[in-house]
């Protein structure tokens, strides 16, 4: 108690009576006197909400930050209140409502940068608040419902071509191209495509109802976002490769999709997709693919919010990236049915690779070893090909999820929280899992061998 009136106290010692949520103008440059009061409020918030990595995290920062500065001496304090037993409580009702006092702070930042910078100052104001209205505006661009911020040229060429999903009827309003896309906004998801009328409305219908079915499996730890959720499926391999250079990525026609995460969208070639299906044997690839890398954008967005100054930060990973992959991979063999869905195991492409490699060997490869890569570790073919890696990591994702879930699944959600969080190191494997990696690779090898 004394250490928390201590901390308070030094709070409105600090800033003269300001708090983040009083209203008043905030600091908007980390060099500004008062800049991480506001940070060292939302660590208390962690705190409070039983966020303690996190809280840590805020902490550090500020002490990296302000050394010397008495919200060091605050941070350093704060950390003292935190018990050591102490373990995070994640949820997705903590974790949005920290979210959401995260963004509140950014938009404050942002609206006093403005207010003191004005439209010429509107890039300093949106590396304060990248979502910032004011300073969009002033560099000529719109806000285009369903699809975000786009050059007032591109908004208005994209807005007659929205289509509410909900009211879209079966005949085609026009024959796409990509030049003129249809572009069906629903509920979740927003779908630009050239495809064919019939799969655009198809794929627009399947991403609500895997929406629904993501939310049922991860909702209770992943919190659901307001920011729109665009997915680019272009019909053609020429198209995929002309526009993934305009977003600066260097994709081949081999390439059957990605989520590109600076931009925060799914980028799909459906006719890579279709080829893969047809000599897989796949009931449907492109579905497969949506649902494969939706799944990256609802986690990222869910985990990480808007405003996010570590955009970059997961590929700065040292360990565990094939929990990205993992999470992923365990929605690729989602069915829809009629009236409902089946999510019975790994999809039929990567129980080919068990099935081949892994197998008739009574062998798998080092999981271990590929578990504890980080993201360009992860992404090279060593020590073996990525398709048996992403086979190994869906593997681990299926049974911590839905094969052992009492005694794994929290602790893999709770891994995939922090490794985007860019703090995997917070707790060690065994404090996570309650049992040593090599003894849970070792159980997880008897069950994907049988």
């Amino acid at each position: 108690m004394r250490l928390r009136c201590w901390f308070l106290l030094v709070l409105l010692l600090l800033s003269g009576g300001l708090r983040a949520d009083d209203g008043a103008p905030l600091p908007y440059l980390r060099s500004q006197r008062g800049y991480h009061v506001p940070t060292l409020e939302l660590a208390r918030a962690c705190l409070d909400q039983g966020l303690v990595s996190e809280c840590r995290k805020l902490c550090a920062t500020v002490q990296e930050e302000a050394k010397g500065a008495k919200e060091a001496e605050a941070a350093a304090a704060l950390l003292k209140e935190i018990p050591a037993e102490k373990i995070d409580a994640y949820s997705a009702k903590s974790w949005g409502a920290y979210l959401d006092q995260r963004e509140a702070l950014v938009v404050r930042r942002g609206a006093a940068a403005f207010a003191k910078l004005g439209a010429n100052g509107a890039l300093i104001v949106l590396g304060a608040d990248p979502n910032n209205a004011d300073a969009r505006k002033a560099l000529g661009e719109e806000w285009v419902g369903g699809v975000g911020w786009c050059k007032r040229a591109e908004a208005e060429r994209l807005k007659p071509l929205c289509i509410k999903a909900a009211d879209a009827v079966e005949k085609a309003p026009y024959d796409a191209t990509w030049e003129k896309p249809y572009i069906l906004v629903g509920l979740h998801f927003t779908l630009v495509t050239d495809l064919p009328w019939p799969r655009a409305l198809k794929y627009s219908r399947l991403l609500e109802r895997y929406h629904a079915v993501f939310v049922e499996k991860m909702g209770d730890v992943v919190p659901t976002r307001s920011q729109p959720n665009v997915v680019y499926c272009c019909r053609m391999s020429k198209t995929f490769v002309d526009y993934s250079a305009k977003c600066g990525l260097d994709f081949t026609d081999q390439h059957s999709g990605m989520y590109v995460q600076h931009i925060g969208v799914p980028v799909i070639n459906a006719e890579r997709c279709d080829y893969v299906g047809q000599k897989n044997g796949s009931k449907d690839n492109l579905a497969r693919t949506l649902y494969h890398e939706c799944t990256h954008r609802l986690i990222d967005v869910g985990l990480r919010g808007s405003g996010d100054e570590e955009r970059w930060a997961t590929i700065g990973s040292k360990e565990h990236a094939w929990i990205v992959e993992a999470a992923a991979i365990v929605f690729e063999g989602l069915e829809m049915g009629d009236k409902g869905y089946e999510l019975k195991g790994l999809e039929f492409q990567r129980t080919y690779t068990i099935n081949k490699y892994f197998r008739p060997k009574k062998q798998v490869p080092d999981a271990k070893s590929i578990m504890l890569q980080g993201y360009f570790e992860f992404a090279a073919e060593t020590p073996v090909s990525s398709a048996q890696k992403y086979a190994v990591a869906g593997s681990i994702g299926w049974y911590c999820l839905f094969h052992k879930p009492k005694e794994y699944r929290m602790a893999f959600l709770g891994l995939m929280v922090d490794y985007y969080r860019g703090d995997t190191a917070c707790r060690d494997f065994k404090a996570r899992f309650g049992t040593d990696i090599e003894p849970f690779v070792k159980e997880w090898t008897e069950y994907v061998l049988k």
